[in-house]
């Protein structure tokens, strides 16, 4: 909440200027064009969510008066995220586990197929595991909310739990936690759970069953922990350790009883890292031996919100913090980051050291990797490099010690390009180094195997130095070539190369045992390709994903409209003609990064007041991110290099990743707004740039009012622009962590601050609620609740109505907010991740009506989808459905259901082949736009 010692602040009154009561006559608040004003091509969705207000509606009606179906489609191209290899049958031989299309591909060495697991929507692979203790192999697959049991030898499916929350594999241990239990048991800790579960599998697979809750309940639930399993007593036994608020805590494995009172041992250790400010310990945790006492000690690396560096002693009386080193709260202008390899005894001595990178740590604005002992901490630095940022660490060689794959860094987010190093040790211990490149790039596997006895959780995640034996020990890009060298004898020498087209290098080595070398590679085109060391093609397979939502905008002013979509790092510009699409023209480039990085868009707006819309995208220049322009021909019109924002990355996310168009100088052009990350999330900045040419108007860096850090930028929600006050000037609206802010290109400098506390990770969305010809701000598809604030009786602001939801109930899912039921008054209608579909009352929050849709999905949009004169709410579905919702008598109707089949982003609705009529577009996980009529 904004509190009596926080800074007297101006806030804005909302008025029932010309922008807001424009749009009271049909649909209140429902339209802010960003491709023209009156007369411009009806059926454009040029934006995410249509309008720069943000509301998801389409005010061309479409014909869908029968049961429509799909009259269009397009791949768009496929990807995996990484590729693992397993013994899937227990015989010693390998196969490759990926993630494609919504589901599990199981297939030999060269992509010779073994078998597909259809529908399951995965989001990770645990691993392979024999949990029964019978000898069969098992794969663990984690959905959103469910955790999967497949045969590893044919797929089939032997176990299914809906945890009924969100569920992740850095919440999850998997191993033999429980004394006197056969096979191995899966842990799990849902989201926002008050207690981790136990699962046992010792009468078989399929009879699983629920082994143990931890107790006491957990207080502090709103904090996802962390989870790694050990013996920490030294008793024989195995506990569940988890990463706690301000807390280290120890469950006994056979029971899932804390162990603290009562039981003899202390199991658990209490602190708040730094200066009493916050205790969370977001990051990297690992158990490991650092004393010879038979007990395992515990590792931290947080480099999440409280950045700190801990080890938790364990002796004969419990838990104990032996050290914290203080990094900073919350991260702005301080950085620290390790690696899952970061940890162990790097250099032989028998002791255990930790390697990291940290940034300005000392308040010299560089880069230093330091590695420390384990024991002793910061006080024993047993390597300081300075400049250098750790992206691995390796026993190249496997002579018994580790080496520092290091690049050259300047500035805080470490361009990916840039001059690496290889540090080993020399004949006096120190790290020196052995090898360096300019202008290159580390190849990575982004699914590094680690132990249960260390949990990921951290921005770097599971990333480590792609291995690659024997062709290499490991693989740079550079040049246009991939380079693989190899350390032996304590040199380095390059021992293969291959031509770089610009894909993934997903595996290069000996996957099959036979001494040669198989390169795993994902074309553009959306093939997995398998070659031998020769480069010659061994297998192929098509892959699938759901990365995008389209855009639709008339690029040349003649009545018929494009869609553009941004796609494996592609900005493409299709034109449907008939039922087929031609492409018009594509560049590198990435559109905004959508809802905590599922999905991403382009955007267009008529920049020049031509009446022919722009394609505005980001991409790299260098190291910087750089904002573009281009014309309906793809001629770029103007592109602007931010200087001091890094280039854009969905991970982090980093440099500009939100934006959105509004005439923010009142000077009558449409400029742009910028969001951007300089470091990851809490170093959010803002900048406005003239529309016409690109010029910077306004730039903020520092906190905004009420909070330390970053944080003057939107953190996860699009933000919304209109001319809220009728004074010619349009506001921007962003949420920056808890914190609604309200400002435009003349008051950087004194932005408002519209309400205080509104929970996090909303959308904010400007549309009349109550109609009443002024705009209120709706707050949707956030953390916590519903809520609507209001200007209409208090210049401060007040809360219309709220309503407290389920935490993470309609997180990532906007509302479609319309009059559905004729009635005059709006609705507001929204999809839940538990696959309730509520209606509510717009104006007073009042619930209506729900209606189970049997599935999770995606951001609901409104359009009179029937022609009866009045919107329905339209939304798709995990499971693979559009569907139709509208109100009669008070109670929901379906009026029809498309089946897709698979997974499918948001729909949008517009008027792609020119026919006046709005048709609806969809994207699916198999790759596929589709196009419904």
């Amino acid at each position: 909440m904004i509190g009596d010692d926080m800074p007297a602040l101006r806030r804005r009154t909302f008025l029932a200027g010309a922008a807001a009561t424009a749009g009271v006559a049909a649909l209140p608040g429902l339209a802010t064009a960003v491709t023209g004003g009156a007369g411009s091509t009806p059926g454009q969705w040029p934006l995410p969510r249509a309008d720069a207000r943000n509301t998801g509606h389409q005010p061309l009606p479409c014909g869908l008066r029968r049961q429509p179906k799909v009259v269009a489609s397009t791949y768009l191209g496929g990807s995996t995220p990484w590729v693992m290899a397993a013994d899937l049958d227990g015989d010693g031989s390998t196969s490759l586990l990926f993630i494609t299309a919504g589901s599990v591909v199981a297939t030999g060495p060269a992509l010779e197929p073994r078998w597909t697991a259809p529908g399951l929507a995965p989001s990770d692979i645990a691993g392979v595991y024999d949990l029964a203790g019978d000898g069969g192999r098992q794969v663990v697959v984690v959905g959103t909310t469910t955790v999967t049991v497949l045969d590893a030898a044919t797929g089939a499916n032997l176990w299914t739990r809906d945890f009924g929350a969100v569920v992740a594999l850095t919440w999850m241990s998997i191993g033999p936690i429980a004394d006197g239990v056969a096979g191995q048991q899966i842990v799990v800790w849902p989201y926002l759970s008050t207690h981790g579960i136990a699962i046992a599998f010792d009468g078989g697979v399929a009879q699983a069953y629920e082994l143990w809750r931890t107790t006491p309940e957990y207080e502090d639930w709103a904090y996802a922990p962390e989870l790694v399993i050990g013996d920490m007593d030294g008793d024989g036994r195995t506990e569940l350790v988890i990463a706690a608020y301000a807390s280290i805590r120890a469950y006994d494995g056979t029971t899932g009883a804390l162990r603290d009172t009562g039981s003899g041992w202390r199991g658990r250790a209490d602190w708040k890292a730094g200066p009493d400010i916050d205790g969370r310990n977001y990051g990297q945790i690992q158990l490991i031996e650092l004393d010879g006492d038979g007990r395992l000690e515990l590792v931290e690396v947080c480099d999440g919100v409280t950045l700190h560096v801990a080890a938790v002693d364990s002796d004969a009386d419990g838990l104990g913090l032996l050290w914290d080193e203080f990094v900073e709260f919350p991260e702005s202008g301080k950085a620290l980051r390790t690696t899952v390899n970061g940890i162990g005894d790097l250099d032989g001595d028998g002791r255990v050291e930790i390697a990291v990178s940290v940034f300005d740590h000392t308040g010299d604005g560089r880069w230093h990797v330091l590695v420390v002992d384990a024991i002793d901490g910061f006080g024993t630095v047993k390597a300081d490099l300075a400049d250098r940022y750790l992206w691995g660490v390796q026993d190249l060689d496997g002579g018994g010690t580790s080496q520092l794959l290091v690049g050259v860094a300047t500035s805080q987010t470490p361009a990916a390009v840039a001059d690496l190093e290889v540090y080993a040790l020399d004949h006096a211990g120190a790290w020196a180094p052995v090898w360096s490149l300019a202008g290159a790039q580390y190849v990575m596997d982004p699914h590094t195997p680690v132990p249960a006895t260390l949990s990921p959780h951290s921005r770097t995640g599971r990333s480590e130095i792609l291995r690659a034996g024997p062709l290499a020990s490991f693989v740079v890009r550079t040049g246009g070539q991939f380079r693989g060298f190899t350390y032996a004898g304590g040199a380095i020498t390059q021992t293969w190369t291959r031509a770089d087209d610009g894909g993934v290098l997903h595996r290069a080595g000996d996957l099959d045992g036979s001494g040669t070398a198989t390169v795993l590679l994902q074309r553009r085109s959306g093939e997995l390709v398998a070659e031998d060391a020769a480069g010659a093609v061994v297998g192929t397979t098509r892959l699938g994903a759901l990365v995008c939502d389209p855009i639709v905008a008339d690029l040349d002013g003649r009545g018929r409209s494009s869609v553009v979509v941004s796609a494996f790092d592609e900005i493409r510009v299709l034109d449907l003609r008939g039922s087929a699409f031609r492409e018009r023209w594509r560049v590198p480039g990435r559109g905004e990064y959508v809802y905590l990085g599922g999905l991403q868009s382009a955007t267009a707006a008529d920049l020049d007041g031509d009446g022919r819309a722009e394609v505005v995208f980001v991409d790299a220049d260098g190291a910087r991110s750089r904002l573009r322009v281009l014309d309906g021909a793809g001629n770029e019109v103007w592109s602007h290099v931010f200087a001091d924002l890094p280039a854009p990355t969905f991970a982090g996310p980093n440099g500009v990743y939100l934006w959105t168009f509004g005439d923010f100088t009142g000077d009558g052009h449409l400029d742009v707004y910028a969001g951007a990350n300089k470091a990851g999330y809490n170093t959010e900045v803002s900048r406005i740039l003239d529309g016409r040419d690109g010029t910077l108007l306004a730039t903020r860096d520092n906190d905004g009012p009420g909070h330390a850090g970053g944080q003057f930028g939107p953190w996860v929600g699009p933000p919304a622009a209109a001319d809220t006050d009728g004074d010619g000037v349009d506001n921007v609206f962003f949420l920056a962590a808890d914190l609604l802010y309200d400002v435009n290109g003349t008051d950087f400098a004194d932005p408002g601050i519209v309400q205080g506390h509104v929970g996090l990770y909303h959308t904010p969305i400007l549309v009349d609620v109550d109609g009443d010809g002024a705009l209120e701000v709706v707050l949707a598809a956030g953390y916590d609740y519903l809520d609507v604030v209001t200007f209409a009786s208090s210049p401060a602001g007040s809360t219309l109505w709220r309503v407290a939801t389920a935490p993470g109930a309609h997180l990532g899912h906007q509302p479609g907010i319309a009059d559905v039921d004729g009635d005059g008054r709006m609705e507001l209608g929204v999809l839940l991740n538990d696959g309730s579909f509520e209606c509510r009352d717009a104006a007073t929050g009042e619930l209506l009506w729900t209606h189970d849709l049997g599935s999770a999905g995606s951001s609901v949009i409104t359009v009179d989808a029937d022609r009866d004169g009045r919107p329905e709410f339209v939304v798709a579905t995990a499971d693979g459905r559009v569907v139709c919702l509208a109100a009669a008598d008070g109670q929901p109707l379906v009026k029809w259901t498309v089946e897709i089949g698979h997974k499918l982003g948001d729909v949008i609705a517009a008027d792609v082949d020119g026919d006046g009529r709005s048709e609806l577009l969809v994207t699916a996980d198999d790759g596929y736009l589709y196009v419904i009529a």
